[in-house]
């Protein structure tokens, strides 16, 4: 982004004659007036300016991006040594509360507005908490490696989350209706998107979720008693991780196409061949400004093509850059 900044107003005096008696008591009154008539400019060196590149903020972060945000911020630092970010971990929920509340300024969460934060910012104005698409990941259906499937449909998983236990029949390896895993509770965004993505923003039966603190106690748990338990994820948490395997799924399109399981792999993400995308937003409290540093900080993150390229090395699809798959013959 290529920013034109207007030059300095230079200000010319005329050489002027002056009585040395009876002007010389207008000339305190008049430097007042045009002291007072001038707008101060920023200075940079004074304590506590700030602007698009310099100054501190608190960047609120999503507990399931943690990862993925520290490795940004080694890019973030390296090109501007003069802003102070320091990342305070929220859950999803807590983290948009504060920012509909204003007394944060900016937040990373891998999820939408739900319903109800959506008519709060509507409510509040049409600029209430603007956001910026920083990456496109998924959620994604973790089981051991001993779990006698590869591929599930959809429709099934959802149908199993409304409560409707005749899905087993489907899958006679199971000896029982599984119970699905989220780690980070009610207010973490893998919950947040097991009601926005996989429920259309309703909430699960009673009984068929239950909650873990961690991914590595997901991955314990769903270990435990094989069959029994199936564990919601991010894509950019186990694209690289062996010790689990991630159900391909099958779906109807919204055309009402079958489409078959794919690989679970950005580039079917990218082809919109993947039922379960979620979006990695970027809000702020209040618009874009370059006197901002949130401002700042939102454009790297979202814009800058180093970023773009770390976000493409993390498994899932760059929010801004142009990708192009070329398909094996």
């Amino acid at each position: 982004m290529k920013t034109k900044i207007n030059g300095w107003a230079r200000l010319s005096w005329a050489r002027c004659s002056w009585a040395r008696c009876s002007l010389a008591r207008y000339i305190v009154p008049l430097i007042a007036v045009f002291t007072a008539a001038c707008t101060e400019q920023p200075d940079p060196s004074k304590a506590g300016y700030e602007s698009a590149i310099q100054g501190a903020v608190t960047v609120l972060i999503d507990p399931e991006l943690r990862p993925l945000m520290d490795s940004i911020q080694v890019l973030y630092q390296r090109e501007h040594p003069k802003a102070i970010i320091t990342f305070s971990s929220l859950p999803a929920n807590d983290a948009m509360h504060a920012m509909l509340n204003r007394t944060e300024r900016i937040a990373v969460i891998a999820r939408s507005y739900t319903p109800v934060e959506n008519d709060l910012r509507q409510e509040a104005g049409a600029d209430s908490l603007p956001r910026a698409l920083m990456a496109m990941d998924a959620l994604v259906v973790v089981v051991p490696k001993a779990f006698p499937y590869d591929t599930m449909n959809a429709e099934h998983i959802r149908a199993w989350l409304q409560g409707n236990n005749s899905v087993l029949a489907s899958y006679p390896k199971l000896t029982q209706n599984p119970q699905f895993v989220v780690p980070g509770g009610a207010e973490g965004s893998i919950y947040g998107n097991v009601v926005n993505v996989v429920l259309g923003g309703r909430q699960p039966a009673k009984g068929t979720v239950a909650s873990v603190a961690t991914r590595d106690t997901l991955k314990t748990v769903i270990s435990s008693r094989v069959g029994n338990y199936i564990g919601f994820g991010l894509l950019s948490q186990y694209v690289r991780d062996s010790s689990v395997k991630l159900l391909r799924l099958s779906y109807t399109d919204s055309v009402g196409q079958h489409v078959w399981p794919k690989p679970v792999h950005a580039s079917y993400l990218m082809m919109r061949q993947y039922p379960f995308p979620v979006p990695v937003y970027v809000y702020l409290r209040r618009a874009p400004s370059q006197r901002d540093l949130a401002s700042g900080y939102m454009q790297f993150v979202t814009r800058s093509g180093k970023v773009q390229r770390k976000i493409f090395d993390w498994g899932i699809e760059p929010g801004y850059a142009k990708v192009t798959l070329y398909k094996e013959d």
